[in-house]
């Protein structure tokens, strides 16, 4: 049999004169910070002292099982802890307490880390010194590390990746909400559970936030941590922030992503020299099919300048969230409709300069002229619109119609699909009009084209468009998400873009226990203050010395059963962690963590808003139905057992909560089956709306529909199982609670910004039927002056002047009114209407019967008058403009009033997503509907009635020149108060002025 000893790490035979604890092959790995191959594994600690651990022995009050791991400050067993029965991580210490700062700065360890509680933090249940060997005992995990997991299965996918570290970011907000920086972010530091729940843990290298002497380097000159990981500030020794464990955290998924470090050199020093002055590579250059946006999320956090990062963990987590598992939800066709009317305003930029620019549509005056000017036009237009779409939605998801409506474009990932993806997508939209194009370039001459389009005739190959469009879109059915043809293709959607939801915190009152006197021990822990006694068992604050944190202990009389060791073993978030506790016959007692935070019974003698409450109910939903799966339900499942941590999670507590005095309850028994856990949890909903004793006011406005829905089928017991009433949470608390600020946003502004837009767009028209006026003129009439603008007679005009412009038309233009090319061209004669026709052959009738000397003061009059009328145009066009804003208000206000007296929902906010409901969620009455919708539209009905009487005399009923000037001032009074109900809507997402004064609320659909 062979006899050598093996490495208890690695398990390869240790050589006869390795000194102990030194393993040849894991020194290897423990060095391949200096070889490229990372800084996660292994480091070599060589214990000092005679007391180490063994496997199989006991060690004080553990017995040892296998080693786990080493670091440079200690070893990593797992063992058992006798006296209270649980398996744990052990953090023993190598040296023994020869060096004091190495001392001081294992047992901080313990202390940073113990003042983090979070599922996504490696929990600390305790420290103390054997045999003068320091050692902290942790949570154990059992699924090993994300090092590990990259190294057994190569890079992770986008998604899966993602996940783990958007966790871990959770766990790092917590612990610097905390006051704790963690210095030594890297994969071999965040542990897997066995539910796959990623954890930080290690905190050997952490500082507190408040104290920041310390650096990545040691007075002795020698780095801590792992400087492929460690950001260029914490290598210089210079005063750290959490921008810098953001850096760590984009290296660490960096390597997840990619199975490499961002920089590797072949020693310390040039590692060191590259971190500081050298740009990583990107992910992509490692592994190509990595979204270009999620690149630049990694790069961004790997930035040499802390202020080009990242600012906080909230910011880093709302970027990353559209590359996680999340499933989005599909666009509503009406939404992505008035979404992409937005975008094809930005996209269509070009064209509406070349309009301007040579007096026709690009692809027009290319399909007429032939030239290179029209080529160059028609081209630019299409690279500007693929450029758009490809950059905007390939890159960021979205371009500006879409970000406004909360809309984006999505790979079957959920990550913007990139450059190519996008552009693909954008040039099978505009496919119906390129083949169009191309076909009438290719099936008709330029000439051909011209007369085609100045007869206004429609030719053949222009049936193709509408023919595309219509194919382009057959496919899209609700089962499939709403995809066109350009979506199944390029394999996208168009989805909601998913909003964080975040829980809400609990304001509690500022902490007093650290000023109170002690009141003796208990084991090793020092009585503070008894905060509650009923029934023969007490419950106190205490404070643990070691790990400077304070416990719930929970007193009872010596005959109580020993708790349970499934229930010691418990670390779900929605109960409290098992820390300590004896029998004997002298005591009984138990040791709880004691998490900041409030009762729920005392947070619902007010209202609390529902996007708190939703999370409540979610969390105690998941405990009722964790506990029934894995028989360790809570004790008592009742208000008075339920605490409410400072970061908005709710606990049950297996006592009453403290603080509550013995005459406050919960329900009549403790919950135990389905039908009491519905009880339960419809009491909460009801007196969380308006307090306990329903006199309070809504903080916010009432849940969305969906929720309302859920708590009617609550109320009524509807749930058949917990899964199924779990699942309804789960969705619930994913969904926006109130409606996001930029749809509030769009909804004020769009009535009004349709009717502008469509008032500068019919400005625009008609100066670019004038400007084709002059085109097509100068076209068929060279050198002769224009006829344009001699139909617009002035109001003011005398019968004198207008027979003077009459004989003036009908004499100098009888050879262009007697040409069928004028009248056959659409863009002249052929597209007036019939009474401008009729006044001009009236003029030249009028012209041939005129005398000689009223023919030479019509050619003397006529140049000025015509001049004027010009004039007159040109300030008629903000008259044309203003007009068609007040049809367009007036269309809107109509068809608003129509579809609320209708369905009782205005059709803007029901096309959005949005709903009217009142204070108590239901949807409004039709007469509180018709209400708000005329205190909405009064701003807009005032201007549009100011309008009408500069307009109208109200004395004659004539139509009169409109001022500018006075029609412009109230016109910006209107948008101030336009503006002031946007501003409303922006402070307030659920109620704008309208809504206050009206009674109502908006929320999510």
């Amino acid at each position: 049999m062979n006899s050598q000893p093996a490495c208890p790490v690695c398990g390869h035979p240790l050589p006869a004169d390795a000194p102990v604890g030194l393993c040849p092959r894991c020194l290897l790995d423990s060095a391949t910070v200096t070889s490229g191959g990372g800084g996660s594994g292994p480091a070599v600690a060589t214990f000092t002292g005679t007391a180490r651990p063994v496997p199989g022995e006991m060690f004080g009050g553990y017995r040892i099982l296998r080693l786990l791991g080493r670091g440079g400050m200690g070893e990593v067993w797992e063992a058992d802890h006798l006296e209270s029965g649980r398996h744990v991580a052990l953090k023993v210490m190598s040296h023994k307490l020869a060096s004091e700062t190495d001392r001081k700065r294992f047992l901080r360890e313990g202390r940073l880390a113990a003042a983090v509680s979070h599922p996504n933090v490696i929990y600390i249940f305790g420290s103390e010194e054997i045999a003068g060997v320091p050692v902290i005992a942790m949570e154990l995990v059992h699924a090993g590390t994300l090092r590990e997991l990259v190294k057994k299965r190569g890079p992770l996918p986008v998604a899966e990746a993602v996940d783990h570290m958007l966790q871990v970011i959770a766990g790092l907000a917590a612990a610097n909400q905390a006051g704790v920086l963690h210095r030594d972010i890297k994969p071999a530091n965040c542990f897997l559970g066995a539910d796959g729940t990623a954890k930080v843990g290690d905190f050997g290298l952490s500082i507190s936030t408040l104290a920041r002497q310390e650096s990545m380097v040691t007075a002795s000159g020698s780095v801590l941590g792992t400087p492929s990981l460690a950001s260029p500030e914490q290598l210089r020794g210079e005063e750290l922030d959490v921008r810098s464990d953001i850096y760590s955290v984009g290296a660490t998924l960096y390597h997840l992503l990619t199975g490499k470090l961002p920089f590797q050199a072949e020693d310390l020093v040039k590692l060191i020299a590259t971190v500081l002055d050298s740009a990583p590579v990107s992910p992509a250059v490692h592994r190509p099919e990595l979204p270009a946006a999620l690149c630049r999320i990694i790069l961004r956090c790997l930035s040499k300048d802390r202020k080009a990062r990242f600012a906080d963990y909230g910011t880093l987590a709302a970027a990353l969230q559209p590359f996680s598992s999340t499933a989005s939800k599909p666009a509503n066709p009406g939404i992505r409709l008035v979404a992409n009317l937005v975008d094809e305003i930005v996209a269509t930029l070009p064209t509406i300069a070349g309009m301007i620019a040579v007096g026709y549509p690009v692809d027009e005056y290319f399909l007429a002229e032939r030239n290179l000017v029209g080529a160059a036009w028609f081209a630019f237009a299409g690279l500007w619109t693929l450029a758009y779409f490809g950059i905007c939605e390939g890159l960021w998801g979205a371009g500006l119609g879409k970000w406004l409506f909360g809309l984006r474009v999505a790979n079957r990932a959920g990550s913007p699909p990139g450059l190519l993806r996008a552009t693909a997508r954008a040039a099978i939209v505009y496919l119906p009009a390129t083949l169009g194009t191309l076909a009438t370039l290719l099936a008709y001459s330029g000439a051909r084209y011209a007369e085609a389009s100045a007869k206004s005739e429609f030719l053949g190959t222009e049936y193709l468009f509408p023919v595309l469009v219509v194919a382009l879109l057959c496919t899209m059915r609700r089962r499939n998400g709403f995809a066109a043809l350009h979506d199944l293709a390029t394999d996208t959607r168009v989805v909601v873009a998913p909003v964080r939801e975040q829980r809400v915190p609990v304001e509690i009152p500022a902490p007093v226990a650290g000023t109170a006197k002690s009141a003796g021990r208990l084991g090793p822990y020092e009585l503070k203050a008894k905060l509650s006694e009923r029934g023969g068992e007490s419950l106190w604050l205490a404070h643990d010395t070691a790990l400077r944190r304070y416990v719930w202990i929970r007193r009872q009389p010596a005959d109580a059963p020993v708790v349970s060791t499934r229930r010691r073993e418990l670390s779900r978030p929605t109960r409290l962690r098992w820390l300590n506790g004896r029998r004997d016959s002298a005591e009984a007692w138990d040791a709880y963590e004691a998490p900041a935070g409030r009762p729920l019974v005392e947070l619902l003698q007010s209202p609390q808003p529902w996007r708190a409450v939703r999370f409540w109910l979610h969390d105690l939903a998941a405990e009722f139905h964790i506990g029934q799966q894995h028989e360790s339900p809570a004790p008592k499942f009742q208000p008075d057992h339920i605490w409410v941590r400072a970061d908005g999670q709710a606990v049950v507590l297996d006592f009453p909560c403290p603080g509550l005095g013995s005459e406050v309850g919960g329900v009549d028994a403790a919950v135990t089956d389905l039908s009491g856990l519905q009880a339960l949890l419809g009491r909460i909903a009801a007196d969380a709306r308006l307090g306990r004793d329903g006199k309070g006011k809504l903080t916010e406005g009432p849940p969305p529909l969906p929720a309302r829905a859920f708590l009617e089928r609550l109320s009524a017991r509807a749930f058949d199982s917990a899964e199924l009433l779990r699942g309804n949470l789960e969705s619930l608390v994913r969904q926006p609670a109130v409606t996001p600020t930029n749809l509030r946003a769009s909804a004020a502004l769009l009535p009004a910004g349709l009717a502008v837009m469509f008032g500068v767009l019919v400005m625009f028209m008609q100066h670019h039927y004038e400007r084709r006026w002059d085109v097509e003129w100068a076209r068929y009439f060279p050198g002769k002056v224009s006829m344009q603008g001699a139909l617009e007679y002035s109001p003011t005009m005398t019968e004198t002047r207008i027979t003077l412009l009459r004989h003036y038309v009908g004499a100098e233009f009888a050879d262009v009114l007697t040409n069928r090319v004028f009248w056959d061209n659409i863009h002249l004669g052929g597209g007036l209407e019939e009474h401008d026709r009729k006044r001009l052959t009236n003029a030249l009738a009028a012209a041939s019967i005129a005398t000689p000397a009223e023919l030479a003061a019509a050619r003397t009059a006529g140049p000025a008058i015509l001049t004027e009328l010009r004039a007159n145009r040109a300030r008629a066009l903000w008259t044309t403009g203003v007009n068609v804003v007040a049809g367009i208000i007036v269309l809107g206000a109509a068809s608003s009033l129509l579809m609320t007296l209708i369905t009782g929902q205005p059709p803007l906010l029901r096309l959005m997503g949005l709903a009217v409901v009142d204070r108590h969620g239901a949807p409004v009455s039709r007469g509180r509907a018709l209400w708000r919708w005329l205190v909405g539209w009064t701003p807009a009905l005032l201007w549009l009635g100011f309008l009408l009487f500069l307009l109208v005399s109200p004395f004659t009923g004539t139509v009169r020149p409109i001022k500018v000037g006075v029609a412009v001032r109230y016109s910006l009074y209107t948008l101030m108060a336009l503006l002031a109900h946007l501003g409303s809507g922006m402070e307030s997402p659920w109620r704008a002025w309208n809504d206050k004064l009206s009674g109502t609320y908006v929320v999510p659909r």
